[in-house]
């Protein structure tokens, strides 16, 4: 179940890596400090940053890795060291998918990857969706736009297989947090729109014309007609 994912990490405890590792044998747990070669890192991949660190702020290091091309599909998640929203915002910005309050355990961490490998599990795993010209793959966890491949990072394409699963609904941001498998952290309609953003940012980046609506208020939808 949790072939080719890694989980980096860059935090000042030193034990958790040990400790995340017992936990979850079938992971590569990086350190990003000991990282010598972004190819050690699967293409599915989840970093766990500290807000700040001894030698580098937790920000630079979110920006280095969605600027590397081999990292920057990376699901990225700010552990921050108190709940302070100019921070939230700071950290989204930087590049972030989400946050959590610190400080953080194994155990907080391992349950968390659970419930996003649960999330990438499809209802109807062998099943194609097709928007136009957009095809998503739900088996291989794969999208095409034109026979092209459309690179997205995980929480990208989670809701984008949600949306193209149950075209012409409206979905609120809470419905989306709870989809993509984020429900019990902390997130705001600011992080949803965040989220989407990204989505339609990376599309646009491959020729994929904007499948979705902001219906306002409320949320998002696919139109199909």
């Amino acid at each position: 179940m949790y072939e080719h994912m890694s989980v980096i990490l860059a935090t000042g405890d030193a034990e958790l890596h040990d400790d995340l590792r017992d936990r979850h044998p079938d992971v590569r747990i990086l350190l990003l400090d000991a990282l010598q070669d972004e190819k050690q890192v699967d293409h599915r991949a989840w970093a766990f940053v500290d807000w700040l660190l001894p030698s580098i702020s937790g920000l630079e290091i979110c920006r280095r890795i969605k600027s590397s091309p081999h990292l920057r599909h990376t699901h990225v998640t700010m552990i921050l060291d108190d709940d302070d929203r100019d921070k939230q915002k700071r950290a989204l910005d930087a590049g972030a998918d989400d946050y959590v309050l610190g400080p953080v355990t194994s155990k907080i961490l391992a349950s968390r990857i659970n419930l996003y490998l649960l999330a990438e599990q499809p209802e109807v795993p062998t099943r194609k969706y097709m928007h136009g010209d957009l095809i998503v793959d739900a088996s291989t966890f794969k999208a095409k736009y034109n026979g092209q491949p459309v690179y997205l990072g995980p929480t990208e394409f989670r809701l984008l297989l949600h949306f193209m699963q149950f075209p012409n609904r409206v979905f609120s941001r809470q419905n989306l947090i709870d989809i993509v498998g984020k429900a019990g952290a902390i997130h705001d309609d600011r992080t949803v729109n965040v989220w989407v953003g990204r989505l339609r940012k990376t599309l646009a980046a491959h020729g994929v014309p904007d499948p979705l609506r902001t219906v306002r208020t409320i949320g998002y939808v696919l139109d199909t007609n």
